[in-house]
């Protein structure tokens, strides 16, 4: 039996705007992301229960099959009373983005917290490949 506040369940709601700009194809990327979670507590640390995600991306071309990308993320703290931790975080990320094999892509990213150096990573690295069907 749950107690009050202690729902697994988590709602969210995103929404994002991608554009091509000028001559170069660079692309903007900008999302929007709010979630309401179901726990008011984790590890006896309070918990928000709304939280709000805003992430900006600019990519540019480097060659036809390699891109620069370079983004950042702001979200509101996660706890509620509990130190930094209840602060805003600030995380940029700058890497690149190409096609290594025919539909498929390589990302490599370097992560740093930006502005408070407390409540979040303050350095990380991102690795990704995906496969276009």
């Amino acid at each position: 039996m749950l107690r009050k506040g202690t729902s697994p369940w988590r709602l969210d709601l995103a929404g994002g705007l991608l554009t091509l700009l000028g001559a170069v194809l660079a692309l903007l990327c900008v999302g929007v992301q709010y979630s309401r979670f179901g726990s008011e507590e984790l590890a006896g640390i309070p918990m928000r229960r709304h939280q709000v995600f805003v992430l900006s991306a600019l990519e540019l071309p480097i060659t036809a099959r390699w891109s620069a990308v370079v983004q950042e993320l702001f979200n509101t703290g996660a706890a509620r009373d509990f130190y930094e931790f209840s602060e805003a975080t600030h995380e940029i990320v700058a890497g690149v983005k190409g096609e290594i094999l025919p539909h498929t892509l390589f990302e490599f990213g370097l992560i740093e917290n930006l502005f408070k150096f407390d409540n979040s990573p303050d350095f990380g690295l991102h690795f990704g490949i995906s496969r276009r069907f």
